[in-house]
């Protein structure tokens, strides 16, 4: 086995490991009722924030050219820029006029989505 074939083989990522790693993910940028501290609802708004940032990038590369791919991936974003807020709006970060515009905007959007104008 040569140098190279040994280093693909250790550096070859299985599905059950990336599977594994998006599971943590998940619940590490999901949102629960309780945390323990203030600064738990900070880490979670950076991981928030920075995996926003991951699929825009992604989207802007233009890896996938499935359509049903790319309107998921917005959906997404999406939800999880509506998670930031929320997560901003718990730590207190907005004030009155950014919670309003916040609620302007979330209710475009669900009118939008359910077809209403």
């Amino acid at each position: 086995m040569t140098f190279v074939e040994r280093m693909e083989e250790m550096s070859r990522i299985d599905e059950e490991a990336f599977d594994s790693f998006s599971d943590i993910l998940f619940h590490s940028v999901s949102l629960n009722r309780q945390y323990k501290n203030h600064s738990s609802l900070i880490k979670k708004e950076e991981l928030v924030g920075e995996l926003i940032s991951f699929l825009n990038k992604y989207l802007a590369l233009k890896v996938t050219a499935s359509t049903r791919d790319k309107a998921q991936i917005l959906t997404l974003i999406h939800k999880l820029t509506m998670q930031k807020e929320l997560i901003e709006i718990q730590s207190g970060k907005l004030n009155i006029a950014d919670i309003k515009a916040a609620a302007k905007r979330m209710g475009k959007k669900s009118q939008s989505a359910f077809g209403g104008k």
